[in-house]
């Protein structure tokens, strides 16, 4: 019996590795939204970071004026981690709005000037709000 209980005194004394809920958050993938709040239709490109932290292009996707909608590709809906930032190049169809950036990145064999967006959630997935 006493080896018993040195046995479970010692597992509970010893380092052992737990995911907290905060860490499993933070990698949780997300489905990406994108919110159109501008009076235009938009074209939107992506560059976005999967669970096993490889980066996908993706584009051209249109949204509606005043529209919202999930990203899919293939029938497959895109998805995003938590603990990564996202990429995205938007312009109005009629060219004349943008939302550029200053971080180049491929699409389709075009460099894009992408902006960078940091997590913003909404419902339990990752947001991309556009205005004009």
């Amino acid at each position: 019996m006493k080896i018993k209980l040195l046995a479970l005194a010692a597992l509970a004394l010893s380092p052992v590795a737990t995911a907290t809920p905060a860490m499993a958050q933070s990698q949780m993938l997300r489905p990406i939204l994108v919110e159109n709040f501008c009076n235009r239709s938009l074209s939107l490109w992506v560059d976005h970071a999967d669970g096993w932290r490889n980066w996908h292009p993706h584009g051209d996707f249109r949204i509606a004026a005043y529209a919202s909608t999930y990203l899919e590709a293939n029938g497959i809906r895109l998805k995003q981690r938590t603990d990564h930032d996202i990429f995205y190049y938007a312009e109005s169809t009629n060219g004349l709005l943008t939302w550029d950036g200053v971080y180049n990145r491929n699409v389709n064999g075009y460099s894009l000037p992408m902006r960078r967006q940091s997590t913003v959630l909404k419902n339990g997935a990752f947001v991309i709000k556009l205005t004009c």
